[in-house]
This record gives C-alpha cells, sequence and structure tokens, in this order.
C-alpha cells in the first residue's frame, strides 16, 4: 500500500527534491575561515625540542641547535600570538608556552656554554703536560687537589 503524494507532488517519507536544502539548514557557501593556528603549534614543538636538545647539552652541537631552536620558538611563539590577538588563531596559549619553553632553552644553552667554559679555563693547565698526565691532571683539578 502506498501513501498519496502530498500538495506539491512529495511523499511525506521523502526529503526535499534534489538540490533544495531543508528548513534550518545553511544552503552552501563559505563559512567563516579556520583558524591559523600553525605558528603556535610550531612554537610548542621548537621549543620542546629545544629544551631536549639543550638539557642533553653534552656535545656542543646540540647546544648550538638548542639555542637555534629557542630563537625559532620564541619567533614562532610572537608570531602566533598575534594571530591570536587579531582573532585569526585560537591557541594563543601554546604560542605562550612555545615562547616560554624557547626562552628556558636559550638560557638552559648558555648556561651549559657558560659551564664548559669555567671547566676548560679551570683545566687548562693540564693540557700542557705529556697525554699520559692529562686525564689524572684533570681530575685532580676537578676534586681541588691540584
Amino acid at each position: 500500500m502506498s501513501i498519496p503524494p502530498g500538495p506539491e507532488g512529495e511523499r511525506p517519507e521523502q526529503g526535499p527534491p534534489y538540490g533544495q536544502q531543508p528548513y534550518g539548514q545553511a544552503g552552501y557557501g563559505y563559512g567563516p575561515p579556520a583558524p591559523r593556528n600553525g605558528t603556535g603549534t610550531a612554537a610548542l614543538v621548537t621549543g620542546v625540542i629545544g629544551l631536549v636538545m639543550a638539557l642533553a647539552g653534552f656535545l656542543l652541537i646540540t647546544l648550538l641547535v638548542g639555542i637555534g631552536l629557542g630563537i625559532a620558538a620564541i619567533v614562532t611563539g610572537v608570531i602566533g600570538r598575534r594571530r591570536a590577538a587579531r582573532g585569526e588563531a585560537t591557541n594563543s596559549g601554546v604560542a605562550v608556552a612555545g615562547i616560554v619553553l624557547g626562552v628556558l632553552a636559550i638560557l638552559a644553552c648558555v648556561a651549559w656554554l657558560v659551564f664548559f667554559g669555567f671547566a676548560l679555563a679551570r683545566a687548562s693547565d693540564c693540557f700542557t703536560l705529556p697525554a699520559d698526565e692529562q686525564q689524572q691532571c684533570v681530575i685532580d683539578t676537578f676534586r681541588g687537589t691540584r
């Protein structure tokens, strides 16, 4: 048994004809632009990686990479923060976290470099000794027995 068509030829169990939007739904067109959160996220990622490089700073190259990533985190964080202030992005907190991690990465790298500088200056007298005595001289220097 079939249901008779309505006044416009539609059957009650069917939706509107093809291409016509039902009531209460938006038609075709563009919505608001998507937020541009990429720079804030990039600031956070580069800040984290820079801080990891700084904390693993027993090699000079990791310290230099850590400083570079810290600077990149600060720059991208500031850009992300400005976008959030203009309403173009929604992750202002992520951008601020990237800035903070970038600053911490730079400070940690500088601290390591200062430590290595003092250690090298303190043990520089040992490098004039013969090769077989240098290691013991460095150990004695840092123990305070030399």
